[in-house]
């Protein structure tokens, strides 16, 4: 019920705005005002999506290494995990000699 009244609100105040306008102001004032704050919200879009950009590849570029990192961490445990004698040779395990 609240968004209908919101709604018919705002359709009420866009109504009056486009009767109410041309006989206050004039054509030329609001056009030129209408394009003045529709370029202002262009630029700010601009710089958003820009922003959201650079964002987007920073947190690209952070998943990249982490994974990196993860598989580099699991090839040193698997390695550091394989049985070695002294002589630092991997070793065969019991059940696989007999």
């Amino acid at each position: 019920m609240i968004v209908n009244s919101v709604k018919a609100g705002i359709y009420i105040a866009g109504l009056a705005t486009g009767i109410l306008l041309p006989i206050v102001g004039g054509k030329n004032r609001f056009r030129k005002a209408a394009v003045k704050a529709l370029a202002a919200g262009l630029e700010a879009k601009d710089s958003a999506v820009a922003q959201l950009e650079s964002l987007k590849e920073d947190a690209q570029d952070i998943y990249a290494e982490a994974k990196e990192r993860k598989n580099s961490a699991a090839k040193d445990v698997e390695i550091s995990s394989k049985p070695v004698d002294s002589d630092g040779k991997p070793t065969v395990p019991a059940t696989a000699k007999e």
